[in-house]
């Protein structure tokens, strides 16, 4: 168990050092309609916010007992009005190509205290007390959110591990066995029907939901609408009881 343990921690650690250094622009810090000043300087501020506070939070080691991960994720959701402060305060009046090497050089302190090293297993943050491995779910899945609303690369290990953290709390919040959610390759759960339908005890539930992980994080983050994504085929689903899943989502909605 501690072995598994260990080797989650270590691919989310890897997927969102990854995923963070695709928000960090580069090239394309040069103003263009599709990137203009203002939303280059968002993007990073964004960056350098989950940087700062994850490196604060890393050295923040405490005994004291540690919230669900659904617990951290609405907490992350209620401090969206703090997060947004602080972002502005972290941005100032700075262009983005003064911001991007902050950023750079937060990242490789990140990188140094996040993969070779003892982290501790439980962490004060800015969001509560919260397990590592759930914390740092937390700032992946920003991450990817972040990523998306900017149209910057999605790497799959992250949107693989943001899809399992997901899940997991939507099968926490809705258990039951009457639909079958499925995102290949990352994850599969069962879940509850709203009080609707029977349990399903043997095999597989009639009610299944499929979609692949960039449609799933998408969907459980507020990002695309269900039914737009029903339409464009990036859903299947089939069961009598299939049409309640969307009243379960969004899981967390982080659009700063």
């Amino acid at each position: 168990m501690v072995a598994r343990n260990d080797a989650t921690l270590k691919r989310i650690c890897q997927a969102l050092v990854d995923q963070v250094q695709e928000l960090i622009p580069r090239d394309e810090l040069k103003a263009t309609p599709q990137l203009p000043p203002s939303t280059a300087r968002d993007r990073v501020g964004q960056v350098l916010f989950l940087l700062t506070d994850a490196l604060q939070t890393l050295s923040c080691p405490t005994n004291s007992r540690a919230v669900s991960l659904d617990d951290h994720l609405t907490s992350r959701f209620h401090a969206e009005t703090t997060v947004r402060e602080l972002v502005r305060t972290v941005v100032g009046a700075d262009t983005a190509e003064t911001l991007a090497p902050q950023a750079s050089r937060l990242l490789m302190d990140l990188r140094a205290e996040l993969l070779p090293g003892q982290l501790p297993a439980t962490v004060d943050s800015l969001f509560g007390t919260v397990r590592l491995v759930d914390y740092l779910r937390g700032v992946l899945i920003e991450a990817v959110v972040c990523a998306l609303r900017f149209r910057c690369s999605t790497l799959e290990a992250a949107l693989t591990e943001s899809s399992r953290a997901l899940a997991s709390v939507l099968a926490t919040r809705h258990p039951g066995s009457t639909i079958e959610l499925r995102v290949p390759p990352a994850t599969a759960v069962q879940l509850g029907a709203l009080g609707r339908g029977p349990e399903h005890t043997r095999g597989t539930p009639p009610n299944v939901v499929e979609m692949d992980p960039l449609t799933f994080v998408s969907l459980a983050t507020g990002l695309r609408e269900w039914s737009a994504e029903l339409a464009a085929h990036r859903v299947s689903a089939s069961g009598s009881q299939v049409d309640v899943l969307p009243g379960m989502l969004p899981v967390t909605n982080l659009l700063r």
